[in-house]
């Protein structure tokens, strides 16, 4: 007879976003002047991670 147990906990999948920065500041910006930063980031979990929405501050 082979008993096996198994110990340990089930985890969820689920996305982790991760960013290489989360603050940038444009500094003095002139009325009219167009200014870009592009945010990088990647999925550390283990599913499938959907951006719905997006918010400026």
């Amino acid at each position: 007879m082979i008993i096996l147990s198994l110990h340990g906990e089930v985890v969820p999948a689920k996305p982790s976003i991760s960013f290489n920065e989360r603050v940038f500041d444009f500094g003095s910006v002139r009325k009219g002047e167009i200014v870009r930063h592009e945010f990088e980031f990647v999925n550390k979990g283990n599913a499938i991670l959907k951006i719905t929405e997006l918010t400026p501050s």
